[in-house]
């Protein structure tokens, strides 16, 4: 109930208190003998007490009420707070699991990297051959080398016939370039290449 209508109640019992009472003051009036053996249930007074009663037995039912309903919203509200606090709790971990699995796959790749660079390295030597000149080719675009180097003329490193004619009588020369190269070979030509 809300306060308009507790308000409406309210003024109607004294309202009726009232008309009571000046239904009684009339009846009192036309017959002075029938008042003084009036029974008390037609007192205004009798009846603003019963109206009262009523009011405030209504007002303790609308408390428990609100206490009932305060107290489930309450549990509701503890209840939400524990499951977001599981689910939380629940994504961390699988969060963890996660972070745990990555980090794992990392240390094999690290692991592995020396492995496979000597394969790659490997493959290479067993590819190159001074005879096979778009296996080269093919090769040195895949790698990206054409970004720095060109066969006839200088880029940002020397130009392939160059470096040929520098080695050309260094027999060690294919495999001390091969390492260069794997390692980062720079400052034999420039400052930069």
């Amino acid at each position: 109930m809300n306060k308009i209508t507790f308000a409406g109640l309210v003024i109607a019992v004294l309202v009726t208190a009232c008309d009571n009472d000046s239904q009684s003051t009339n009846v009192t009036q036309k017959d002075n003998a029938t008042t003084e053996n009036a029974s008390p249930a037609f007192s205004g007074n009798n009846l603003v007490d019963e109206k009262m009663t009523e009011v405030e037995s209504f007002v303790d039912d609308v408390k428990q009420q609100a206490q009932e309903q305060s107290a489930n919203v309450v549990e509701k509200s503890k209840a939400v707070v524990a499951e977001i606090t599981e689910t939380s709790s629940e994504i961390v971990a699988e969060a963890k699991e996660v972070i745990g699995k990555s980090i794992d796959k990392a240390e094999v790749a690290i692991e592995k990297a020396p492995e496979q660079v000597e394969e790659s390295l490997a493959s290479v030597k067993e590819t190159l051959s001074p005879d096979n000149h778009e296996a080269n080719l093919a090769i040195a675009k895949k790698s990206g080398c054409l970004a720095c180097h060109s066969v006839e003329k200088k880029v940002v490193g020397p130009a392939w016939k160059d470096v040929a004619a520098r080695y050309k009588d260094d027999a060690a020369a294919r495999e001390n370039l091969i390492s260069k190269v794997s390692k980062g070979g720079s400052g034999n030509w420039t400052e930069v290449t």
